[in-house]
């Protein structure tokens, strides 16, 4: 993978492509545990490390993008220098919905451009709550929802009928919503993935280093199988990234 260092980049002209381009959240799943954060991707397109420097009132960071136009915006997971991680994950279940939007009246923020909202400017999973909270998120495409991950807590936020949630202690997430999700049976029809969230959930704890939690991850897989499975392990300590593909092990920093 190739690392770009991005300059600066235009909101409101990607917010309008990507309006204009429906994209669907590639993560098959994602967990964290202790200081590392995980994902599991079928990587279906080219994709490239983006490295943000640390511009005033913007916090730097190192995340993974498709190639293409508007891509340091479309960045689907990442860590900043304050120790923030996150992703965003496609739901994939029949009764998903469509977000048209959180907040009426305040600031539109495509879901898809979240995490790299996050990453710019939120030092801790209650900030980037709040900041999220803040804006009127919607989906151009399919549905989604985000895992947020730093050293004292981890939270799924999810869109359900135009309302933000949030489930704070989640650590894992695949591709069906999490919010109030007690039992199986909670789940009803929405089942997707649940195969992957039982080994991951059961593998955690014995999680120990970045070869342990890429193991796990690549041990659960994803839902949607692809030629190249990429295994992503975020170091929130050290703000870096080790990303595995077909067995080759690469390492970035900021």
């Amino acid at each position: 993978m190739k690392a770009t260092i991005c300059d600066d980049y235009d909101w409101e002209e990607g917010r309008r492509y990507i309006d204009e381009h429906s994209l669907d959240a590639p993560i098959g799943t994602a967990a964290c545990n202790k200081d590392l954060f995980g994902t599991c991707c079928s990587v279906e397109a080219e994709e490239k490390i983006v490295l943000v420097p640390d511009y005033v009132n913007r916090h730097a960071s190192i995340g993974i993008a498709p190639v293409g136009a508007h891509s340091t915006l479309l960045v689907t997971e990442g860590v900043n220098d304050a120790g923030l991680a996150c992703c965003i994950c496609d739901i994939c279940v029949k009764d998903k919905g469509v977000t048209s939007g959180t907040a009426s009246g305040k600031d539109r923020l495509n879901a898809s451009m979240a995490v790299r909202f996050l990453l710019d400017n939120a030092d801790s999973v209650g900030m980037a709550v709040r900041m999220l909270s803040e804006k009127d998120v919607y989906c151009s495409g399919g549905e989604c929802h985000l895992l947020l991950c730093d050293r004292t807590r981890s939270a799924a936020i999810e869109f359900i009928d135009d309302r933000m949630t949030v489930t704070y202690g989640s650590d894992v997430l695949t591709s069906f919503y999490v919010s109030g999700f007690e039992t199986e049976a909670d789940l009803q029809g929405r089942a997707c993935g649940l195969e992957e969230f039982r080994a991951i959930e059961k593998g955690l704890p014995q999680v120990e280093g970045a070869n342990s939690m890429a193991s796990l991850m690549e041990l659960a897989g994803c839902p949607r199988k692809a030629p190249v499975t990429r295994v992503s392990v975020y170091d929130l300590q050290d703000s870096a990234i080790s990303v595995f593909i077909d067995g080759e092990r690469s390492d970035f920093a900021i």
